[in-house]
């Protein structure tokens, strides 16, 4: 400041003060030295001023001028690692992977040697679950920096996902020992859980030692500042566990309020004091409600809710969607159109919290939680007086700031209140508005899927982590019981690892029969329908029933044998059956369940009679405009709680239920 007291047109104390600006957080300042330096001595200008520039926009979240400016650094000089290297950050965080990809690779012909752009390649091939690529970029940084502990990192979060979860540990473990201030990474080690658990015995020896982790962390006095980023991982896993997770997620929730106080910021217009003061629809003021989700798009969250979002009444809700940052697809662009608003998000904690904060929602409703990072962090704070999740990851959050599950009476146990932290509401049916899906265009046959054209065919057409040890005594019983049947599996999306793991379980659960088991690659949605149409039975997974894929089946007219459990995640193909008035397919036990799939493999007749009650009744799942209004009715009820300090109950006598809409 001294020097440009002195000479205003001194070039380097611009951008030297710039620099400093930038290193002291003062961003917005550091930006406009940047840009004035830029434009008023061009002369002067090098690619390191336009990545000093970039850099500051990308900490802003304004990534699309970031990139704009490193594209100005390669102009003025095509081979600087720096912009090739932010670049790809940035495109990286903008779920452009293959662009990304170019900048890296790029970067590293100029310089293989550059230890983060191995890592940051590694990161990249990841999310495109090219896991042994990214093994590979890891391995490649470790063999010129033995000692960068976040390749050790990196190296574990990839090979957790493969399953390999004794071998993750490790690699985690060596990461901490080389920056053991990395309070993120210690808490992702104590989440760890295994994607195929080898046993039921396996599962429960997992959930204590995450258990016992949490409260040892607890006991650490832990600071992280942005969880999203530094854990990067939410409780994913636990729902296929079979068992109540509500202590579990409680305990895992106030872990993640202790080392991060901020998670639970109060956004001022949610404070208790204001609840006199809000308008309301006495005055004549559509409910602002706000959606978040980080799936809204080509994935069964975007498929659940996209119906919703169209049919809300726009008479009582204005709709805001909250997009965190990820590829538009065909769906996600119907969702913008359908939607009152679209608010882009960076990704960054608190200033998403500011920016759904400044949209001063009435009610906040998160179709999933527990699958992103992002939407599970965020849900921790109060950013509307009414804040709901629903049944797209169907476990509860053990979050404090989440008020309310919604489900449906179909889903739920009699007891199932005490399966969640939030205030559990049924509604009389299940909660989407789902368009059905058009039937395919073509006739597939077996050959189309390397299928044999003789023997029966029973067909579970779900991930291979939702396999619980549980069920394969019944898989195994039910081959034993038709010579002739085949089971026809999925094969994942990660070369082959989990269909590894599982095969192992199968071999020692079944081995005498576990030669008949056919895993298929996956493939086009289109062709998905059509291999649910050539099933002579499809199977539903007690314990993780389908959801999406058996509402993909019964558009089509396919018959699913299902065995509803104690929790709602094993309860959702029937409550499907509940609400088209069936229950034929509906087993009580293994015996049942067995004895029901042999016999609509077998008997045509049977088969035949169900899959004329299915199409006669089928279209009782969809497009339930009824469902929206019912969910509106709540959706209202709930906000009018809030404002008297109440909160709504789940009896079947509210009044909310009976609201003409």
């Amino acid at each position: 400041d001294q020097a440009l007291t002195l000479n205003p047109d001194f070039p380097q104390a611009v951008c030297n003060r710039g620099n400093v600006l930038k290193d002291l957080g003062r961003l917005e300042d550091a930006m406009e030295s940047y840009r004035t330096f830029i434009s008023r001595w061009p002369d002067f200008v090098r690619a390191e001023a336009h990545v000093n520039l970039g850099d500051t926009l990308q900490d802003l979240g304004a990534m699309d001028e970031a990139i704009e400016s490193y594209r100005q650094a390669l102009i003025l000089d095509q081979n600087y690692v720096p912009a090739l290297v932010n670049m790809g950050n940035a495109l990286k965080d903008l779920r452009q992977p293959e662009e990304a990809i170019g900048c890296y690779q790029r970067a590293l012909e100029i310089n293989p040697d550059f230890v983060e752009t191995n890592v940051n390649l590694g990161i990249i091939f990841h999310q495109l679950d090219r896991l042994d690529d990214a093994i590979d970029c890891y391995r490649k940084a470790l063999s010129i920096s033995p000692d960068y502990a976040e390749a050790y990192y990196n190296l574990g979060c990839t090979l957790q996902v493969q399953g390999n979860v004794n071998e993750a540990s490790k690699q985690f473990d060596l990461a901490i020992s080389l920056k053991p201030e990395k309070a993120g990474w210690r808490i992702r080690k104590t989440l760890l859980l295994p994607v195929i658990p080898s046993s039921q015995e396996d599962i429960q020896t997992w959930r204590d030692t995450l258990s016992m982790g949490v409260k040892n962390l607890m006991e650490q006095n832990l600071c992280v500042s942005n969880p999203i980023k530094e854990i990067g991982y939410s409780n994913f896993y636990l729902a296929y566990h079979n068992q109540n997770n509500r202590r579990i997620q409680e305990d895992i929730a106030r872990l993640y309020i202790a080392v991060c106080p901020n998670l639970a910021y109060e956004a001022d217009h949610c404070k208790p004091d204001q609840r006199g003061k809000k308008v309301g629809k006495e005055d004549k003021r559509a409910f602002r409600i706000g959606i978040l989700s980080s799936f809204l798009g080509d994935h069964t969250i975007g498929v659940l809710t996209r119906g919703i979002i169209q049919h809300l009444s726009r008479d009582d809700f204005k709709v805001i969607i909250f997009r965190p940052p990820r590829k538009q697809d065909r769906i996600s662009e119907i969702i913008d159109r359908t939607a009152d608003k679209v608010v882009s998000l960076s990704g960054r904690l608190e200033g998403d919290q500011r920016i759904v904060e400044g949209e001063k929602l009435d009610i906040l409703f998160y179709p999933d939680i527990g699958m992103s990072p992002h939407s599970y962090c965020l849900a921790f704070a109060r950013l509307a007086p009414v804040q709901v999740v629903s049944w797209g990851h169907p476990v509860t959050t053990g979050i404090p700031n989440i008020d309310y599950f919604l489900s449906s009476e179909l889903l739920e146990h009699s007891d199932a209140s005490e399966h969640y932290s939030e205030q559990l509401i049924t509604l009389q049916t299940v909660p989407t508005y789902y368009f059905r899906p058009d039937p395919p265009e073509v006739n597939f046959v077996r050959s189309d899927f390397g299928l044999p054209d003789g023997g029966r065919l029973y067909i579970c057409p779900q991930t291979l982590f939702k396999f619980h040890p549980k069920f394969d005594t019944v898989i195994g019983e039910l081959l034993r019981q038709d010579h002739e049947g085949r089971l026809v599996l999925l094969d994942d999306k990660n070369g082959g690892c989990w269909k590894k793991l599982i095969n192992q379980r199968f071999n020692r659960a079944y081995p005498d029969v576990a030669d008949r088991i056919i895993f298929i690659p996956q493939m086009p949605h289109k062709k998905f329908i059509g291999l649910l149409t050539l099933a002579d039975a499809l199977l539903d997974i007690p314990t993780f029933s389908g959801g999406n894929s058996s509402l993909e089946a019964f558009a089509v007219g396919a018959p699913i044998v299902t065995w509803p459990q104690h929790f709602m995640r094993g309860r959702v193909t029937a409550a499907f059956y509940k609400q088209m008035g069936m229950g034929d397919l509906i087993a009580n036990d293994a015996e049942s369940y067995v004895n029901l799939a042999l016999r609509l493999a077998q008997d045509t007749d049977f088969r035949n009679r169900t899959q004329a009650d299915i199409k006669a009744n089928v279209q009782k799942l969809y497009e339930r405009l009824d469902t929206v209004q019912e969910m509106e009715s709540f959706f209202i009820a709930a906000y009018e709680a809030w404002k008297t300090g109440e909160t709504l109950t789940n009896s079947p006598h509210d009044t909310w239920r009976d609201a003409e809409r």
